[in-house]
């Protein structure tokens, strides 16, 4: 199995630290979050950062459920996916979208496309089994999600928090990586707890965020193995 490890620019992301210490360190109950935002916003830059926070803590292990199937952080390329259990004792190395870092954990499923609108049942389908399956209150929840804020992506968004809300047992927390005007004319019909600007959101290669063939590379590649 493909391993790295990487460290993030956190001068560049300074709008991100202060809410992810906020919610992780908000309540006594396991946070369930769901990120939400436009393509190239850095939302897996913030699920990436909060994980790593998460672990750093060590309150409890974190489940990693990713339901963008065109930028996984562990699970293949074209798939929805989940990775559970991980604490600073089996997560040594992290890894990206070309490097799954651990098959014992990670759960992963075919969607059969980049584009969701190609096979949308499906992939509703598949992120509410595994939004329905993870039901771990030892655990922290981090929800990866799509650039994907209009026609069915609207849909699907109001599907998955009202999923999340039905949990009992999780501090849930909705966080929008944008300003409110920008949320509100989405015209998404939920509560967001976070509204966080980020003006150093970069464009990344398709498949190659974690490269060094990327140039809008916002953290620093450490070593591979």
């Amino acid at each position: 199995i493909l391993r790295k490890y990487r460290t993030f620019d956190y001068n560049q992301n300074q709008t991100f630290i202060k809410p992810i210490q906020q919610i992780l360190t908000s309540d006594s109950l396991p946070t369930l979050t769901v990120c939400l935002g436009g393509k190239n916003s850095g939302k897996t830059t913030f699920n990436e950062m909060m994980l790593e926070t998460a672990l750093q803590l060590q309150q409890r292990d974190v489940t990693f459920i990713d339901l963008d199937p065109g930028q996984q952080v562990f699970g293949f390329p074209g798939c929805v996916s989940v990775m559970k259990g991980m604490n600073v004792r089996n997560m040594g190395m992290f890894g990206d979208s070309l490097a799954p870092v651990d098959t014992e954990r990670l759960e992963s499923y075919v969607l059969g496309s980049f584009d969701c609108t190609e096979y949308y049942t499906k992939y509703e389908d598949l992120g509410m089994k595994l939004l329905e399956e993870v039901d771990d209150h030892q655990s922290d929840i981090i929800v990866n999600m799509p650039g994907w804020l209009t026609g069915l992506g609207m849909q699907f968004i109001e599907k998955v928090v009202g999923k999340v809300l039905e949990k009992d047992g999780f501090d849930v927390k909705i966080v929008y990586l944008g300003d409110k005007e920008s949320f509100l004319k989405q015209n998404i019909q939920i509560d967001v707890d976070f509204f966080i600007p980020n003006n150093y959101a970069k464009y990344y290669m398709p498949g190659f965020k974690n490269s060094t063939m990327n140039t809008g590379v916002d953290f620093v590649q450490m070593n591979w193995t």
